[in-house]
């Protein structure tokens, strides 16, 4: 799994994908620093759970699951909701 490639997906209005970016967009406390193995292991777990919960609340899906966040990462940006579709 690319958490780049769902994110580009997740969040395509983002102004840029850089990991500081997305976990401040999406709300995620920060709890270690970037740049250090462990901070950016840290922040992107917190992010993934993230997108995750965004894709439930966005797509109105109950369980997201493991297969449903790769065919997410294979679409074509801006192309969640068909995929989501397709998927459930």
């Amino acid at each position: 799994m690319c958490s780049l490639r769902v994110a580009r997906r997740v969040y395509p209005a983002a102004a840029n994908h850089k990991l500081a970016t997305l976990v401040a967009l999406a709300g995620v406390r920060q709890a270690m620093q970037y740049h250090r193995a462990m901070g950016d292991a840290e922040m992107t777990a917190r992010l993934w759970v993230r997108m995750v919960e965004e894709v439930r609340r966005e797509h109105g899906v109950a369980g997201v699951s493991l297969e449903l966040m790769q065919a997410l990462q294979s679409c074509r940006v801006g192309g969640a909701a068909e995929a989501v579709a397709r998927f459930g």
